[in-house]
């Protein structure tokens, strides 16, 4: 399972996001190859 969420700066609220980006949090459990794959890349 893999989960991203980023942090507002202006409010400080945490939200889920759609795709990895700087400055994101990757949260990974029991991860898949590909999902593996994909937050290596």
């Amino acid at each position: 399972m893999l989960n991203i969420y980023k942090t507002d700066l202006v409010t400080g609220e945490t939200r889920e996001a759609d795709k990895i980006e700087k400055g994101c949090w990757i949260f990974l459990k029991d991860p898949s190859e590909a999902e593996i794959e994909k937050v290596s890349a």
